[in-house]
């Protein structure tokens, strides 16, 4: 049995990653906030058969949580996020407070999670370990002075930490997405409702269009799949073509 650890499964590039590894014979073991609530967890494992929702929030604790299933992980999506409007803050006038939360999401998360999970994995033989990170960690944008450098640090992190890693067998990659169709930040009733969003990307966007669910999904089980070793360490901008 391969298992896939997901974290904030109900988020941003969560959906697409559940629904890509459980198609693939994934046991696809979940962490959304949402699942502190048991009700929650039962209606999410009846609402997408073949995973496993986490009690667990921690995430140094959520490999542990995740190995009670089964005697190795195959792969680790950390999916973080924050929500809107925080992805926009100014760098002007913002809380010490709201700073370290969006560190915290977009940073400390990841790395908290990664730390956990390097001897495990080792001891396994290797794993992929996919961030889905954003366009903005390697392409500042003028309305995201702090969301671009929260995100760029999990870049640094995939990028420095593949170096000693990649020996272990444990591949790290990073997919940075922008004008990707996902519920947190280009959901479907934007592009529906939004004629500026739509002409946007048709100015903005050589593809022409928002990246497809089903595509990230593909790009994220073939990262799984460790097809391609050669390629860990490197980031994977899913924009389009926004971002070359």
């Amino acid at each position: 049995m391969r298992i896939a650890l997901v974290t904030h499964a109900r988020h941003f590039a969560g959906p697409a990653a559940v629904e890509a590894l459980t198609r693939d014979g994934y046991t696809v073991v979940c962490h959304d906030a949402s699942f502190a609530d048991a009700a929650e967890r039962q209606r999410f494992e009846s609402e997408n058969p073949g995973t496993i929702a986490l009690a667990e929030q921690k995430p140094e604790r959520l490999v542990d949580a995740t190995l009670q299933y089964g005697e190795a992980i195959d792969t680790i999506v950390s999916n973080d996020y924050i929500p809107r409007p925080m992805n926009r803050l100014p760098i002007e006038g913002t809380s010490e407070a709201d700073i370290r939360q969006m560190f915290e999401a977009l940073s400390i998360f990841p790395i908290l999670l990664l730390q956990s999970a390097i001897a495990p994995l080792r001891a396994a033989g290797g794993a992929s370990v996919i961030f889905i990170t954003s366009s903005v960690g390697k392409k500042p944008l003028a309305y995201n002075p702090l969301y671009g450098p929260a995100r760029a640090a999990t870049v640094a992190l995939v990028e420095s930490a593949a170096k000693t890693l990649s020996r272990d067998g444990i591949l790290l990659y990073a997919i940075g997405p922008n004008f990707f169709n996902n519920p947190t930040y280009f959901p479907t009733s934007d592009w529906e409702n939004d004629p500026e969003l739509r002409d946007r990307v048709e100015r903005d966007v050589p593809l022409g269009r928002l990246g497809r669910p089903d595509e990230m999904g593909a790009l994220i089980t073939f990262l799984a799949s460790r097809r391609a070793a050669p390629i860990v360490g490197q980031f994977f901008a899913f924009t389009g073509g926004y971002l070359p």
